[in-house]
């Protein structure tokens, strides 16, 4: 019982000791290429603007004016974190960008 924790314990302080290496300066694994991975103009954005128009109509195809419209996050749908409210104008269009 003894040997087997002796050499338990020389294998655990073996493998410590050799796992652990400096890595020096000029050793480094990185290469450059000349491939690029992004498209031009691409700028690593993670949001764009998207254009919002809806026109609302009656059953009858009537425009539909002054009615308030809000857009809300599929995220958060609870009153008071809509991303915009908007009037339809004369037309029944409601036109944004958010």
């Amino acid at each position: 019982m003894k040997k087997l924790l002796l050499l338990l314990l020389i294998t655990t302080v073996y493998l410590s000791v050799s796992s652990c290496k400096k890595d020096l300066p000029g050793n480094s694994a990185v290469q450059e290429t000349e491939d690029k991975a992004a498209p031009d103009g691409f700028d690593y954005s993670t949001t764009k603007k998207v254009e919002v128009n809806v026109r609302l109509l009656t059953r009858t195809e009537q425009p539909v004016k002054g009615v308030l419209v809000s857009i809300y996050s599929p995220a958060s749908l609870t009153e008071g974190t809509e991303l915009a409210r908007v009037l339809s104008d004369d037309n029944g269009y409601v036109k944004l960008l958010l």
